[in-house]
């Protein structure tokens, strides 16, 4: 980014900054910048596998092949609540609507 883009978007948010912050602020950007091109070649690579030094991170996420029915166990559940209201749980209320 450029100085004068900093300046401008201080000037767009209302905020006053220096001449010497809008350069610092520059360069800090810069490096923001740079670093998130890094995180973004890196998930180019491979988004399944990726290795960094001498550690392998592997997606963890399985398939949901084993989805169980809507509904299975919610009589079950019900039974088990002490208090319950038109086919749901009913717990004590806990916040104010001050």
């Amino acid at each position: 980014m450029k100085k004068e883009e900093i300046q401008h978007l201080a000037k767009l948010s209302r905020i006053e900054i220096s001449d010497d912050e809008a350069q610092k602020y520059t360069e800090d950007f810069d490096k923001i910048l740079a670093y998130v091109d890094k995180i973004k070649e890196l998930n180019k690579e491979s988004s399944d596998d990726i290795t960094i030094g001498n550690s392998s991170n592997v997606n963890v996420f399985r398939n949901d092949d084993d989805v169980q029915e809507t509904g299975k166990y919610t009589e079950n559940i019900l039974k088990e609540a002490p208090d319950t209201h038109e086919g749901f749980i009913k717990v004590k209320k806990i916040l104010n609507n001050d």
